[in-house]
């Protein structure tokens, strides 16, 4: 009996081998997945490098996400205008949201999980941080409209606001490590990328936010006790 299949290989032998190479391909992938390390959020204390996390993401800003947060971002703080406090919440190792509100907020505050990049920030407050910033500043400087020859202008009056690098953590309460007269004096929070990355088993992001919010941004706790008076859905 003729084989059909052999018939197809012998008649179209690159289908073969394109067959071939995509259950390489399969295989190679299976292997990976089946040795791939999952890791949960008490091993990014350690396997999350800082360094890495940077030149990927900063040195070029390759990424359309990123590019598109730089873009938007200097408007967004001229829509919000002047302000006391910010507080960014899971600012990572950057410094970029803080130096797009120098010129609208008193006082700037950085909050994130990992020690390494609190540590980062810290450096980058104390201008001993071996990162140059230079590409996505510059970004930002042009989306306001400023020449680049104030880059450093802008970094020194960045500096001279962070007023507070803490450790959070959304699972937590209070969120944030910081001075508790701090408390609901924020004006502005800010997160992005941050609780949109928990997975839905560890908990409801609205619930997440909500209770960042709630304890450190001003306004929101009269915001949610009106909501709970009439009965109507936090969102």
């Amino acid at each position: 009996m003729v084989n059909v299949f052999d018939i197809e290989v012998q008649a179209r032998p690159d289908v073969f081998k394109q067959k071939e190479q995509e259950n390489s391909v399969l295989q190679e992938k299976e292997e990976i997945e089946k040795n791939e390390t999952i890791y949960d959020r008490t091993s990014f204390m350690t396997t999350f490098s800082t360094d890495a996390y940077l030149e990927d993401f900063y040195t070029k800003v390759e990424d359309p996400a990123m590019q598109m947060v730089l873009k938007f971002l200097p408007l967004i703080a001229c829509r919000i205008g002047s302000i006391d406090r910010l507080l960014d919440f899971g600012a990572g190792p950057t410094i970029h949201v803080a130096a797009t509100f120098r010129d609208y907020a008193k006082e700037l505050h950085l909050a994130d999980y990992l020690p390494q990049n609190r540590e980062e920030l810290i450096a980058w407050k104390e201008n001993r941080s071996r990162f140059d910033w230079s590409t996505p500043l510059k970004m930002i400087l042009t989306q306001e409209g400023s020449a680049w020859e104030q880059l450093q202008e802008m970094i020194t009056r960045t500096r001279n606001k962070v007023h507070g690098i803490y450790h959070c953590d959304c699972f937590q309460n209070p969120s944030v490590d910081c001075p508790s007269h701090l408390h609901g004096t924020f004006d502005v929070g800010i997160t992005y990328f941050h609780l949109i990355t928990i997975p839905f088993h560890l908990g409801d992001r609205d619930y997440l936010l909500r209770g960042v919010l709630l304890q450190f941004v001003r306004g929101v706790q009269e915001c949610h006790q009106k909501h709970c008076w009439s009965n109507q859905e936090w969102r």
